[in-house]
């Protein structure tokens, strides 16, 4: 495929009338989407539904394949192959086509879910939460009846205040929770795919798609937090990938804003902010002055990430000093490069039982202290850690699993490596420096 292609490709802008009768069948699409994926839950049957997930995912990834064949090797290398894609290519423009596909899979997953035939240690009975899930949950309710925030609420308020709200809206309807936080869920991934759909071929938009359903089906129906994080995660790419292509600092600073969110509600890649800042500032703006509003907007906007999560502990009542406590085992077993197979986040309590039987935030503060100076005296070994586990993820499936039990690594792993080398070569356009 031509370089030309990737880059420039955009879609012409409507106009007028034009421009609102799109916005108004738009919008129509959405709502029976939402009506459609209502009615999916409430009476798809779960034999059905579970031949979707287990299928439906490696039919589009079959397609997927394809359509990136037809795009990088060029129609005329395969040109008697390549016409199914015209007729994909015309009709996947439209957010609502992400959306019902999107709705489909996670409803079906969900329906799945809850027939008892997926195992998880986040449910019991494809329902219940359990471990994590259910702390979460028990800490929207507790923030309901008696509220306040628990003290492992504390440590992400952010999520607990945004079941607690869905679970007030549902009039504490377990059911009705989940299904609205996959829904919101399924809707960035599709919000995402056709964000990416705008300014890129197809198999690249179905790329995203399947790599972010992929990830998410494990968190189907759960109550952890990874949903949120997804949520906002996906609207903060959105948001940055439009950015990128119209150089406007109000979408810059929403999704650097709501990646903020993200990264709050599951602490994780936080050097990923600054850099985003960076983007903005030397990719985006235009001259000097425009890059201080850029720098100075986008410091603004994490500052203000992190209020927010402050504000919700102080009005919940929360200590804040158990903010991220929960990241202090892990960055300790990252710190001596643990091995351990059940995480790195148990070491800290077979080298210091004694600090990790503390009570909070006396226990997080110690680990933090315990790792920190761990770092400092070795850092060749905290450096070590990070890389191996960058290796574990490159030669793994990435925690993506095609069907149940079966991993397909290659099958991600070529592709994704092709799109890094690509993002690399033609590093200088603002969407593929922001990849």
């Amino acid at each position: 495929m031509s370089k030309k292609s990737l880059t420039d490709a955009t879609i012409p802008p409507s106009r007028g009338t034009k421009q609102s009768h799109l916005f108004s069948w738009e919008f129509l699409g959405i709502v029976v989407c939402v009506l459609a994926y209502a009615a999916l839950i409430n009476t798809g049957p779960a034999r059905h539904a579970g031949l979707i997930t287990q299928y439906l995912p490696v039919i589009l990834l079959v397609v997927c394949l394809y359509l990136l064949a037809c795009a990088f090797v060029g129609h005329k290398t395969i040109k008697k192959f390549c016409y199914l894609s015209h007729y994909l290519e015309l009709y996947s423009r439209n957010l609502t086509v992400w959306l019902f596909l999107s709705f489909l899979l996670v409803g079906s997953q969900l329906i799945y879910n809850w027939s008892g035939e997926v195992l998880s240690f986040f449910y019991i009975g494809g329902l219940l939460p359990n471990s994590d899930a259910g702390n979460y949950y028990e800490g929207a309710r507790n923030l309901l009846i008696e509220g306040d925030l628990s003290t492992w609420s504390s440590r992400r308020p952010m999520m607990t205040a945004y079941l607690a709200s869905i679970l007030a809206a549902s009039n504490f309807s377990l059911i009705s929770t989940v299904s609205m936080i996959s829904a919101l869920a399924a809707f960035s991934i599709a919000l995402v795919a056709a964000s990416i759909r705008n300014t890129e071929p197809l198999g690249v938009a179905l790329w995203a798609f399947i790599l972010m359903f992929f990830y998410y089906n494990g968190y189907v129906g759960t109550t952890l937090s990874e949903n949120l994080g997804l949520t906002l995660g996906g609207i903060s790419f959105a948001c940055l990938w439009i950015a990128a292509e119209k150089r406007t600092i109000q979408l810059f600073l929403l999704g650097v804003f709501f990646m903020t969110l993200a990264q709050i509600t599951r602490s994780g890649a936080v050097l990923v902010l600054p850099l985003l800042v960076l983007w903005g500032v030397f990719w985006l703006a235009s001259n000097w002055r425009a890059r201080l509003v850029f720098l100075l907007g986008g410091i603004t906007a994490i500052i203000a990430g992190f209020l927010i999560n402050r504000l919700l502990l102080l009005a919940g009542g929360g200590d804040p000093a158990l903010a991220f406590s929960n990241f202090s085992d892990t960055l300790y077993g990252l710190s001596v490069a643990s091995q351990l197979s059940i995480g790195a986040w148990k070491q800290i309590v077979i080298d210091y039982p004694d600090v990790a039987s503390l009570a909070e935030p006396a226990r997080s503060q110690s680990i933090y202290r315990l790792a920190f100076d761990n770092i400092i005296s070795q850092p060749g070994t905290f450096a070590a850690a990070l890389l191996r586990n960058l290796q574990n993820y490159a030669i793994s499936n990435g925690g993506l699993n095609l069907v149940a039990g079966t991993k397909a690594w290659v099958l991600v792993q070529i592709p994704s490596l092709l799109g890094v080398l690509w993002c690399i070569r033609y590093f200088k356009n603002p969407r593929y420096a922001l990849l």
